[in-house]
């Protein structure tokens, strides 16, 4: 008989961990950083001693539940899922969406004189590609669903007496125009599952971030037309997005394009991404705009990117839009003189996830600054999870005869709303 044990992510935002155990296979589907718990015993001033204090905080998976493990899948780098790589005791198999990304993201936290540090596997540990729409050695396949940070994969396990679906987090909102759409999604859950109608599934095991919270259930048309809207401004334009967030940093390329403005990339990473993505994806799908990045944050040659130095955008700030994650966004801002900063210049909070997810930032900390500098703040937020409303569209597409919702504070919500 397969067992499912849920580790972490039930009746919480994030830390997912899926353990199943069918015969002489067990498995592990993500294993997360649980933020909630984390933000209860750390800050900027307490930082963890280790790993083994983490595990008896709770923060991260106990030690017991990677025994007997063959494989672990990832299903995106988002830490709240892909969690401590350092934490897996023993040799062992992780599988995740792409390791020559992950070559990129993981560089950023292996020198981290923080607790980030953990975030690299050890040298035992061995990452090997998903391979999408593919059963695997251990009867799993990998399916491209999509979601605020790219790529991102939902996996089916064919067991011994059920078949298994894990969404991961998914959306089924898309927020790129059609072409770059199908050059990233060839296909998605939603898609396959639809034109393989012979694929029964036994359980569903769903997100459900936000079912029971407050949200504007924004489209892409209408986050289109208003950040077209907001970027034909007459002042600077700032743009925050969280710095794994490819679709939404690509999304601002394309529309700056549109309106002959310039990007100028404030955040490290988001330059490193996008170099890597820009390598990668057909010029007509992206379009045609020049990006520079700040010399004083990038200290790796990038090759589809442009320095340029902070003086040369107080010359002429209306010419450009600043696009960093929300911390680098304001010590950009800081450093240009308050009286060189146009009227009606603006500051656009883009980013796609809920605080609770990963880093939590003070909103008001941010806000008195951006009304010292007197940018105008717009939140514009298409969210990286499906909508409440759309859940049944999934459920009909899907089939399920159980669902196990999970990734959600309000589980009892998710029956209301089907």
């Amino acid at each position: 008989m397969t067992l499912i044990k849920i580790i972490q992510g039930m009746r919480e935002i994030g830390g997912n961990c899926i353990r199943i155990e069918d015969k002489d296979r067990t498995l592990l589907f993500d294993q997360g950083i649980r933020f909630s718990r984390l933000s209860q015993y750390y800050s900027h001033r307490i930082e963890p001693k280790g790993i083994p204090e983490l595990r008896r905080l709770g923060i991260i998976p106990p030690k017991e539940t990677y025994r007997d493990v063959s494989a672990i899948y990832i299903t995106h780098f988002h830490l709240d899922h892909l969690g401590l790589l350092a934490n897996i005791p023993r040799r062992m198999i992780v599988k995740i969406p792409s390791p020559e990304l992950f070559k990129v993201i993981e560089r950023w936290y292996r020198m981290s004189p923080t607790w980030m540090a953990y975030i690299p596997p050890r040298y035992t540990t061995e990452i090997q590609k998903a391979i999408p729409l593919k059963a695997d050695e251990n009867n799993v396949m990998a399916i491209p669903v999509e979601h605020s940070i790219y790529p991102a994969y939902a996996y089916i396990y064919f067991g011994s007496d059920s078949t298994i679906l894990y969404t991961g987090d998914l959306r089924i909102t898309s927020i790129l125009n059609p072409e770059l759409h199908k050059e990233l999604y060839p296909t998605t859950l939603l898609n396959f599952l639809e034109e393989h109608q012979d694929i029964r599934i036994d359980n569903l095991i769903i997100e459900g971030t936000n079912l029971g919270a407050p949200i504007t259930p924004l489209n892409s048309k209408h986050l289109r037309e208003t950040l077209t809207e907001l970027m034909k401004q007459r002042g600077m334009i700032s743009i925050a997005i969280h710095n794994q967030e490819i679709e939404s940093a690509l999304l601002v390329v394309e529309k700056a394009a549109e309106i002959g403005k310039e990007i100028v990339v404030a955040s490290n990473r988001i330059a490193e991404l996008l170099d890597f993505w820009l390598n990668k994806l057909s010029s007509k799908a992206i379009g045609d705009v020049r990006i520079y990045v700040l010399s004083s944050i990038i200290d790796t040659p990038l090759r589809n990117l442009d320095l340029i130095e902070e003086p040369s955008i107080e010359e002429g700030p209306k010419d450009y839009v600043i696009l960093a994650d929300l911390w680098h966004m304001m010590d950009f801002l800081r450093t240009i003189d308050p009286e060189k900063i146009p009227s009606e210049s603006t500051a656009v909070f883009l980013t796609s996830e809920p605080q609770e997810e990963e880093a939590i930032y003070s909103e008001a900390l941010i806000l008195r600054w951006l009304m010292r500098l007197k940018l105008q703040p717009y939140r514009l937020r298409v969210s990286g999870h499906y909508y409440p409303y759309q859940l049944r569209t999934i459920i009909n597409t899907v089939k399920p005869k159980k669902i196990t919702p999970i990734h959600t504070l309000h589980p009892e919500q998710f029956y209301a709303n089907r």
